[in-house]
């Protein structure tokens, strides 16, 4: 038998993605926070949230603990104006918006396969698929100034300085954050994971969910006496992983940056790969015929047959995830090899698990009694 598909799928975009963005755009914004003090122009006494708040007639020398104010978006808005800031009220403000051009994700998939009968109730078969999927959602700040290269950084990485002072393109805002269809965020909700929001070129690389090479096989015996044999199996290989540097070394203000292999030229998103994985269940089940039209089924299940460990490494967890020994190496990646000896490992130097890490599920047996009527 053969058999084929192809075919066009269009995914719903998860209102996850759309709640903050039209939570912001009402009165009031309800997904903006504002911090006292503001920034005061210069030559201003008004440094305080005291004085600005005296500003308005609210002086919090008259107020118990139990009784401070609680600033509704017109006091906010009469503070800034009595400093002089009325165009911007919510200075500090992080926004996050949807690009006018966000589309729903799109997957273009075909494939095929074969199955042929070798005797009397024994059959081969073998399938492909390919998918190649388009306009997954990416967070971008807009709202990040031009990088530069420190003299001294041998990686010559861009430093967009936001933790040492550089101000951002629009000063009175912190992120602005715009939702796109450009690529893939690994699911995530919020921030940003690229190297160089203005220099995407390293983060066309294999998402998390990227599996090279898979083998399952399944198998059905029924033997004599009403007793059914069923197993399942599958091996899997390395998805990818990421390598970090452990630290926002371009002072971007997104996530922990990567090591770079040469100077101006960072690792690849998801350069590494995790660990393989393997599973093998099985199921015994005795057929107990209770009249002519009922039956008892006795099933016993094991799940993990072998007690396989499956360990695989944390992304998020920095003792595996930091390529090097130290976040602040600005030499990280340069040499090729890693100065981390638990880089990407599920075991340390003595030979003892890395708790961090993500066990798989353990050996278990399961007993089941159902009645069929």
């Amino acid at each position: 038998m053969v058999r084929g598909f192809a075919g066009i799928y269009y995914a719903r975009t998860p209102l996850l993605l759309l709640a903050s963005p039209m939570n912001n755009f009402r009165v009031p914004p309800g997904n903006l926070s504002v911090a006292l003090p503001f920034p005061a122009p210069e030559g201003s006494p008004h440094r305080t949230p005291y004085d600005q708040m005296k500003l308005i007639g609210i002086d919090l020398n008259r107020r118990s603990l139990d009784n401070l104010p609680t600033l509704a978006p017109d006091q906010i808005t009469a503070i800034a104006e009595a400093l002089g800031i009325e165009n911007n009220p919510f200075a500090g403000a992080q926004l996050t918006m949807v690009d006018v051009d966000f589309k729903n994700p799109m997957a273009r998939q075909f494939g095929g396969g074969l199955q042929h009968e070798i005797r009397p109730g024994w059959s081969l078969g073998a399938d492909v698929l390919v998918v190649d999927t388009t306009r997954l959602e990416r967070n971008r700040d807009l709202n990040v100034p031009l990088p530069t290269v420190r003299p001294d950084d041998p990686a010559a990485r861009p430093f967009f300085g936001l933790r040492s002072g550089t101000r951002r393109p629009v000063p009175g805002l912190d992120s602005v954050t715009v939702r796109e269809s450009s690529d893939d965020n690994e699911r995530s909700a919020g921030g940003t994971s690229y190297e160089n929001g203005y220099d995407l070129f390293s983060e066309y690389g294999p998402s998390l969910l990227d599996r090279r090479h898979q083998f399952h096989a399944h198998g059905v015996v029924l033997l004599p006496g009403k007793v059914d044999l069923s197993t399942g199996m599958s091996i899997l290989s390395s998805a990818p992983f990421d390598a970090r540097m452990g630290a926002d070394s371009s002072q971007d203000r997104g996530g922990a940056d990567r090591p770079y292999r040469a100077p101006g030229v960072p690792f690849t998103r998801n350069a590494f790969r995790n660990k393989p994985t393997a599973d093998l269940n099985l199921r015994v089940q005795k057929r107990l015929p209770l009249g002519e039209t009922r039956q008892a089924v006795l099933s016993l299940e094991f799940f993990n047959l072998l007690n396989l460990d499956n360990v695989t490494l944390n992304q998020g967890f920095s003792t595996v995830a930091n390529y090097c020994a130290s976040s602040r190496d600005l030499t990280c990646g340069l040499s090729g090899q890693p100065t981390n000896p638990n880089f990407a490992q599920t075991r340390s130097q003595d030979g003892r698990y890395l708790t961090g890490n993500i066990p798989g599920p353990p050996f278990q047996v399961q007993i089941g009694l159902r009645l069929q009527f």
